[in-house]
């Protein structure tokens, strides 16, 4: 066989072999971008997915603070609106006629005295309970078999109402004091009459 004839037999079957590797690149190249494309799909699907989770997770926790504050708001507004409410009774105690808030404390010594104590009297109620307020008392605590009260030469500066006292005992029964404790034992009541069709 003449030399060119071998030459051009390793040329044909050179470039056989070669369109063979080009072909099978070409087959691989179009698998691995096929692939890719797969993946590069199924990573944005997971992105979007994740994305959407963490936005609806963002909104719910959005809402969530939202609906705290809110609230928070309406429930500083309830209690303004009850101590409100309890001020208006202190105003409305204090602003009594002489007899009616004379009648009011007359009750109070008598439900809290056991007979024998001073009357520490606050300084603007010293015209309401006088004499004739502690001679009123003394009848009822005598009725009683209790011994009566005297008043104090001690004045307390206190907003209304007095103070008993007996040794190194005192009960306080300022007006500040009783509405507090009226307070205590309605304001549960009071919410409920205000406010039975709002949300807490």
């Amino acid at each position: 066989m003449a030399i060119e004839d071998i030459i051009h037999k390793i040329e044909s079957a050179t470039e056989t072999k070669i369109k063979e590797i080009l072909t099978s690149a070409k087959e691989e190249e179009k698998n691995i971008l096929t692939q890719t494309e797969i993946e590069a799909e199924k990573i944005k699907k997971r992105i979007l997915e994740t994305g959407k989770k963490e936005l609806a997770e963002k909104k719910s926790r959005q809402i969530t603070i939202t609906t705290l504050e809110a609230r928070k708001t309406l429930l500083a507004e309830k209690q303004k609106i009850i101590s409100e409410i309890y001020t208006e009774v202190l105003k409305k105690i204090e602003g009594l006629p002489k007899n009616e808030y004379s009648q009011l404390l007359k009750g109070l010594v008598l439900k809290l005295a056991n007979g024998g104590e001073e009357i520490i009297v606050a300084e603007r109620d010293k015209s309401k309970i006088d004499s004739n307020f502690l001679k009123d008392v003394n009848r009822e605590l005598a009725k009683k078999g209790k011994k009566s009260l005297t008043f104090s030469s001690v004045m307390r500066n206190i907003p209304g109402g007095f103070l008993l006292r007996s040794g190194e005992s005192e009960i306080n029964v300022s007006l500040p004091l009783l509405i507090k404790s009226l307070r205590e034992t309605t304001e549960s009541q009071l919410v409920k009459v205000l406010f039975s069709n709002s949300s807490p």
